[in-house]
């Protein structure tokens, strides 16, 4: 998960990583449900995707993300391995353990709004696609 959500970020990376660095800012979790419905073999390719969900409100710094996988073996078809919800807020770190919901970043806000769009009533929206590989 940790790896497609970075994949996906790299045109944003340098400043979140600067802004995430600082101390001053963060993302608290709010929500997270993983789901695993089958199990990849060694030499499987992994695939995933990572969509942006109607539950999203980039206005109120909330980022609501869908995770899924996919394990193909050699000569196979893809077969789903997990899923993810993962709900998100980004804030303003006021002292230690003392956050408090701050407004995204321009650059992060424009990334993020640049991939969902609400006239888009579609339940999903993809945005990335990402084969990650063992060999």
């Amino acid at each position: 998960m940790g790896n497609l959500r970075e994949y996906i970020l790299t045109p944003v990376k340098k400043e979140l990583m600067k802004d995430l660095g600082s101390g001053e800012f963060g993302m608290v979790t709010n929500d997270s449900t993983i789901r695993v419905f089958n199990e990849a073999g060694t030499l499987a390719n992994i695939t995933g995707n990572l969509s942006i969900t109607d539950k999203s409100d980039l206005d109120n710094s909330l980022i609501d993300l869908f995770y899924e996988w996919y394990a193909t073996e050699e000569e196979g078809q893809p077969v789903k391995i997990g899923e993810c919800l993962l709900s998100t807020t980004w804030v303003s770190i006021e002292k230690r353990g003392v956050v408090k919901v701050s407004k995204l970043p321009d650059y992060f806000y424009t990334f993020l709004n640049n991939h969902f769009k609400k006239e888009d009533r579609s339940f999903w929206r993809p945005i990335y696609f990402r084969q990650l590989s063992n060999n």
